[in-house]
């Protein structure tokens, strides 16, 4: 059966096994990215709406969190912003009681986060995952290009709020892009901002596949433990599996197509997205891209395959 809501479940270098959830038109976010792997925001916003039917989105989730294989996580994010759809917290509530054992995640960019409401509904995860890129306006204009009606300094004070208020875990990532993020001055500024949140881990993450722009580029290792160093924070590898092989999917490739409208996919991720050897996932790719229903592009990492 496939999706329009779901995704995956995908490998995530943070997370495991995790089955996404995307409450958003594509390319629908408060901020565009240079490094998003999504591409670049079409849809620029920052006010909240039932973006996406939630009746369906609950609908498919009671369908599929019976379907094997069973997730480690059910994660709030794919093609923008999750805290943008105001039904955020009732689809939370819908996992909660249909499959009680399932983990909650939320990846936000934090930008919404002044909002009483977006912190309620975020407080229903068991994880929320928040981006911190930069902490002086020019970074973050540079970065993360804004939408006009965001201030740095209310989007800090609602995260730091929220920490506050919020008993789960909270993990903060910054994302490093060379010759903007990455010198002296602007690493402490984040980590003097880091200090304010006071989240429960700080990760480091670079470019891991295209980004929104072709001159955002990986740092070198070097550069990135020097960062890590300085905040205090972990570096994010690559993607995990899980000790044990989930089964193999029933329909690879629905999960395949679902999974890289979201973002691109090698065929190491393919490989754990439909638990199939490199070799039989490398196959299926070529016949996909054979048909226009996916395009290849070669990057730093190798191969991606995206949506055509």
């Amino acid at each position: 059966m496939s999706y329009r809501y779901l995704f995956g479940p995908v490998p995530s270098r943070r997370l495991g096994l995790s089955l996404g959830v995307d409450l958003l038109p594509p390319k629908t976010c408060s901020l565009n990215c240079v490094y998003c792997e999504c591409g670049g925001t079409t849809h620029l916003a920052i006010r909240r709406g039932e973006l996406v039917p939630v009746a369906d989105v609950c609908a498919e989730l009671s369908s599929r969190l019976y379907e094997s294989p069973l997730p480690d996580w059910v994660t709030f994010a794919g093609s923008g912003e999750p805290t943008l759809h105001t039904g955020l917290g009732d689809v939370a509530d819908h996992i909660k009681k249909i499959a009680p054992d399932r983990r909650i995640a939320v990846l936000t960019n934090g930008t919404l986060m002044d909002d009483p409401s977006v912190r309620a509904a975020c407080k229903k995860a068991d994880l929320v995952a928040v981006s911190v890129d930069a902490a002086s306006p020019e970074a973050f204009s540079l970065i993360n290009r804004p939408h006009p009606g965001l201030d740095l300094a209310r989007i800090f004070s609602g995260i730091e709020t929220f920490r506050r208020e919020y008993a789960g875990i909270l993990w903060a990532e910054v994302f490093l892009v060379p010759g903007i993020n990455d010198s002296d001055e602007e690493l402490l500024l984040i980590r003097d901002a880091l200090f304010r949140i006071a989240p429960d881990e700080i990760q480091v993450n670079c470019l891991d596949r295209p980004g929104a722009e072709d001159w955002v580029g990986r740092p070198s290792e070097e550069g990135l433990a020097r960062a890590a160093g300085i905040l205090n924070a972990k570096m994010i590898g690559r993607a995990r599996g899980r000790a044990d092989n989930p089964p193999k999917a029933a329909d690879p490739t629905a999960l395949i197509l679902e999974a890289a409208k979201r973002r691109p996919l090698t065929e190491d991720d393919v490989s754990r997205v439909i638990s199939a050897s490199v070799q039989d996932s490398g196959l299926l790719l070529e016949g996909l891209v054979k048909k226009g229903l996916l395009v290849a592009k070669k990057g730093e990492r190798g191969v991606f395959y995206g949506v055509s």
